[in-house]
């Protein structure tokens, strides 16, 4: 923390304080995996049916983390289950959204130049990245969700992450009230470059941080053409664009935005790449919203996804979660150790160690997704240990009931006879016991019928001037009991 009349050497040491940083999280999360790893009898679990086995020395995970464990692989899975959540119940999002941090912001120059240093850089300090980019996130959000620059929102979610070269970017996803037309589109998302004497400001910021490359033709050595979405010589983000006098909808996740070419209306600008001079035109623009990029002075990508088709690239891409190297450990007899692979395959860079210290989140959704599980017989989650006897494992419709959590032929019993105690009525008596038999699942009806039949045909004895019941008088009832199964039956299949 940074306090007047205080010299905070930490702060001071450059790649020292990056280190620093980097340590004390490792510690921090090292601590968080030795607990969990000294604790997996408290959060080991399986499915039922692959428990009730004799061999327990082979079952499950003997180390895992659990989804509470934030940027674990359950913890990823259920952020992208929740965006599922949403699309399954909202349909496709209407807007997709990436901010990315500055590290020219005035704010940061301002925070770094304290340190008396004119050759301090942005990755020299990482808690003032931190800082500065959650309340640049936190004010993004309120534009979007209380201010509603893009319409009102009905919910929305972001996913953190931070760049090879540590940078921090948000990715969110929007779902309007209003269905997005493209007349909407066309007023808040635009894909040219701003005249220069018109709105200098805006010129200059989507010059400075909305321009692709220019990669394809120009600087093929871009990441954009080396890696794995890219073909030989060809951008892997589609760029350069094809220039356009409309908006078009496509049918391939996003739409063609207006860029006028050089001929038609369009500006250009010129650029120096390897010492030559290039003229770059509205076909490498990166979509954006001129409100947001003169607020924020910073690359922000918005997208309008109206296809369906980019519903799983988008929900993914936003809960892909932290950078690792491809690293996988077993164990001699196959066993996965999740903590060791976190602890060894994970790349951490000093802007993710602070926000992490700072405990910043690094996913947010509103409204909040509430975990319905829903499984076939038998293949319910169950928490196990090393001391559990699987052969004698209680299936799951025995285990609820031990809980006291369903009813049992007891419990129908003494149904029956606090309705005894406060009516006469045999006839309702018999309807009741008719829908516990159509509604409940007794393991055994022919008890609780042994123990009360003599109450279920009590009227039977005074129409028939008897003392006692006899076979009679009980086939007389179980015709009564019968006929109101049948009409309870018919009203449970309709």
């Amino acid at each position: 923390m940074e306090r007047e009349g205080v010299f905070n050497y930490i702060t001071k040491g450059k790649r020292l304080f990056q280190q620093f940083a980097v340590d004390n999280f490792v510690k921090v999360e090292s601590n968080k995996l030795s607990f969990l790893e000294l604790h997996q009898n408290q959060i080991r679990k399986d499915r039922a049916d692959i428990l009730n086995v004799t061999n327990k020395n082979n079952i499950g995970q003997r180390v895992v983390l659990p989804p509470t464990f934030v940027g674990g692989p359950r913890y990823m899975k259920q952020r992208q289950q929740d965006a599922l959540a949403y699309v399954s119940y909202y349909g496709s999002p209407d807007y997709f959204i990436t901010f990315t941090m500055n590290p020219n912001w005035s704010e940061l120059r301002k925070g770094m130049n304290k340190t008396g240093s004119t050759e301090t850089k942005s990755c020299d300090r990482p808690d003032l990245v931190s800082r500065i980019f959650k309340l640049k996130v936190d004010s993004l959000i309120e534009d979007l969700t209380h201010k509603h620059i893009f319409g009102r929102v009905k919910e929305y979610l972001y996913s953190i992450e931070w760049q090879k070269r540590g940078l921090p970017h948000v990715h969110v996803l929007l779902w309007m009230e209003e269905r997005v037309t493209a007349d909407i589109v066309s007023q808040l998302i635009s894909a040219e470059i701003p005249d220069k004497e018109k709105e200098p400001r805006l010129y200059h910021v989507v010059t400075k941080c909305m321009i692709h490359g220019p990669c394809k033709g120009y600087d093929e050595s871009h990441l954009c053409c080396q890696g794995k979405h890219s073909r030989a010589q060809k951008c892997g983000k589609g760029f350069p664009k094809t220039c356009r006098n409309d908006l078009l909808f496509g049918n391939n996740g996003y739409p063609e935005y207006k860029r006028r070419s050089v001929g038609e209306g369009g500006n250009s600008l010129e650029i120096k790449i390897k010492g030559e001079k290039k003229t770059i035109d509205n076909s490498w623009v990166v979509p954006y919203n001129a409100y947001l990029c003169l607020k924020y002075n910073a690359h922000i990508n918005v997208e309008c996804s109206n296809s369906i088709k980019c519903i799983a690239y988008v929900t993914k891409y936003v809960n892909k979660g932290c950078d690792r190297i491809l690293f996988t450990k077993t164990s001699d007899n196959g066993d996965v150790n999740e903590v060791e692979n976190d602890q060894e395959a994970r790349f951490v860079n000093p802007n993710e160690a602070t926000w992490k210290i700072f405990k910043f989140e690094i996913h947010k959704n509103y409204p909040p997704v509430t975990t319905l599980d829903l499984h076939l017989e038998g293949e319910n989650e169950v928490f196990y240990n090393d001391n559990t006897s699987y052969v004698i494992r209680r299936s799951s419709h025995k285990a609820v009931k031990a809980l006291g959590l369903l009813a049992d032929e007891e419990t129908w019993k003494n149904t029956i006879l606090e309705i005894i105690n406060h009516t006469n009525d045999r006839k309702q008596l018999r309807e009741t016991y008719a829908s516990m038999l159509v509604f409940s699942d007794f393991e055994d009806q022919s008890g609780i019928w042994e123990e009360t039949k003599d109450l279920f045909a009590s009227d039977y004895l005074h129409i028939k001037n008897l003392t006692e019941c006899n076979d009679e008088i009980y086939l007389d009832t179980l015709d009564d009991i019968q006929k109101h199964v049948w009409n309870c039956g018919e009203g449970k299949h309709h």
